[in-house]
C-alpha cells in the first residue's frame, strides 16, 4: 500500500503504525508479521511541524507510549539568513525569503555566497552583507556548498551536472564561467574546505549512502588526488585549521558522530573535540575556536596547542537549535564581529525569541487505541 504525501512512518508497541501527512499524524493497526496495515488510517493529531521538501516531521514516540512533538505547520524550504550574536540576539540579513542553503562568508566579511533553490535545482548567488544586493553566479547543474578562495578571487563549489558529481570553480564576479576542477561518478562529491594558502582542497567522496571518505585535491594540479581518510566508518565535513597543518572532521567510529583533529598529512593520532555528539565542524582563519553542531545546539570550544597536541578550554553554547533548524543545518562564522551566520526557517527567529517548547503527551498509546476503537478501525 502506498500513501501519497505521507512520510516519517513509525511503529508503536502494541501493533500500531504512525505516519505523517500534511501536518497531521495518522494511526492504524499494523500486522508486524505480515508488514501490512490493517484497516484504515485515522487522524490522531493535527498541527505537527515539519519540512515539505525533505518529509521530515518533528515527532518521536518512546517504548513506554509517550509522544513528543513540535507544534506548528509544514514549511517549504523558504528561510532567512540571519546573524546570531554571543548574547543570543538575532538580526536578519537584508535579503528576501528564499530557499537558502550553504552560506559562505567572504574573507573580508562583506559578501555572502549562498545556494538558492529554484524550481528543480540550486544555483549560487552572491549577496552584499550591507544591503542584500544579489548577483547570480551559476546557471548550470545543481550547485551548492560554495567555498571562497582565500584570496577572494574565486568560488569553489559542488555541482551535479549531466549525471556526474563535480567540483567546479568560478570567478567571484562570475566573469570566468563555470569550469570543472575535479569530477568522478560517485554517489556524492562535496568540497568542504580550502587550505589557508589556497593550494589544497578537502573533498568528501561517497560511494555508499552510509559511508563517506575524505580526499585532498591539489589545486595547483587537480589531477593529483590523495586519500586523507578511508576506513570502514563514515568520515566527512572536513576543514583545515587556520595554519593549514591540521584537519578537523567528523567521524562515527565511536558509534555516533564526533568531531576530531588530525594532522593534515594523515600521520599520527587524533584528538577528540566534541564531548558527546558533534558534527559539521568549522575552524575559521584567525580564530582559536572550533565551532560545531550538537543534537540541539551550536557550540564552540577554545583550542590551544600543547606540545605536539591540543588542549581544549571553555565550551560555549551559541544558540539552542529549534528542531526545524536541523533540516538544513548550515552556518558560517564572522570572527571579526563575533557573530554566526545561519540559515533559519521562516518561523525559527520567532521561536528563538519566544523559546517555544516541545510538547509531551503521556499515555499516547492508550489514546491511539481509543481513537481507533471509536472510528471502528481497532
Amino acid at each position: 500500500m502506498i500513501y501519497d504525501g505521507a512520510s516519517f512512518a513509525r511503529y508503536m508497541e502494541g501493533g500500531y503504525l504512525l505516519l505523517a501527512r500534511q501536518g497531521f499524524l495518522f494511526a492504524a493497526r499494523f500486522d508486524i508479521e505480515r508488514l501490512e496495515i490493517v484497516g484504515e488510517l485515522v487522524p490522531v493529531l493535527e498541527n505537527v511541524s515539519g519540512a515539505k521538501n525533505s518529509g521530515v516531521v518533528h515527532f518521536g514516540i518512546s517504548t513506554g507510549g509517550i509522544l513528543s512533538y513540535v507544534p506548528g505547520t509544514l514549511r517549504s524550504r523558504e528561510s532567512k539568513l540571519a546573524w546570531i550574536y554571543e548574547d543570543g540576539s538575532v538580526a536578519d540579513l537584508p535579503s528576501p525569503m528564499r530557499g537558502y542553503i550553504s552560506p559562505a562568508l567572504s574573507p573580508d566579511g562583506k559578501q555572502v555566497v549562498v545556494a538558492i533553490a529554484g524550481e528543480d535545482r540550486f544555483d549560487l548567488w552572491k549577496l552584499s552583507v550591507e544591503d542584500g544586493t544579489p548577483t547570480r553566479l551559476t546557471f548550470e547543474g545543481d550547485s551548492q556548498a560554495p567555498l571562497w578562495h582565500p584570496d577572494q578571487s574565486s568560488i569553489i563549489y559542488s555541482s551535479a551536472l549531466d549525471g556526474t558529481n563535480r567540483v567546479r570553480i568560478i570567478s567571484a564576479d562570475g566573469s570566468s564561467g563555470e569550469n570543472d576542477l575535479h569530477f568522478e561518478k560517485s554517489i556524492a562529491l562535496l568540497a568542504t574546505g580550502i587550505s589557508p594558502d589556497g593550494t589544497k582542497l578537502l573533498v568528501t567522496r561517497n560511494d555508499d549512502l552510509a559511508k563517506r571518505d575524505i580526499q585532498i585535491v591539489d589545486l595547483q594540479d587537480p589531477t593529483k588526488v590523495t586519500t586523507f581518510l578511508n576506513t570502514p566508518f563514515d568520515e566527512g565535513e572536513a576543514n583545515f585549521s587556520p595554519d593549514g597543518r591540521h584537519v578537523v572532521y567528523t567521524s562515527d567510529d565511536s558509534g555516533q558522530p564526533e568531531v576530531y583533529i588530525r594532522s593534515a598529512d594523515g600521520i599520527g593520532g587524533r584528538w577528540q573535540v566534541s564531548s558527546d555528539f558533534g558534527f559539521l565542524p568549522l575552524w575559521p582563519v584567525g580564530s582559536n575556536e572550533i565551532y560545531y553542531l550538537t543534537r540541539d545546539s551550536l557550540q564552540s570550544v577554545q583550542v590551544e596547542t600543547e606540545g605536539d597536541g591540543f588542549r581544549f578550554g571553555q565550551r560555549k553554547t551559541w544558540v539552542k537549535l529549534a528542531p526545524t533548524m536541523l533540516d538544513d543545518p548550515d552556518f558560517n562564522i564572522d570572527t571579526k564581529n563575533r557573530r554566526v551566520l545561519m540559515v533559519m526557517p521562516s518561523d525559527v527567529a520567532e521561536r528563538l525569541r519566544t523559546n517555544s517548547a516541545i510538547r509531551v503527551v503521556t499515555n499516547w498509546d492508550e489514546y491511539v487505541r481509543q481513537r481507533l476503537v471509536a472510528d471502528g478501525s481497532q
